[in-house]
């Protein structure tokens, strides 16, 4: 996730795990988020 309020850059990076369940339908069963180096100005 990436947002740019004026000039302050934010960056979240991380990954979301999902598992298909029995009715069929996808759901987010983990989130991992990890620090990143800043982004270059």
């Amino acid at each position: 996730m990436s947002v740019t309020p004026g000039e302050i850059r934010v960056v979240e990076p991380g990954i979301d795990i999902f598992r298909k369940e029995a009715d069929g339908r996808w759901r987010i069963i983990r989130y991992m988020a990890y620090e990143a180096d800043p982004a270059p100005p």
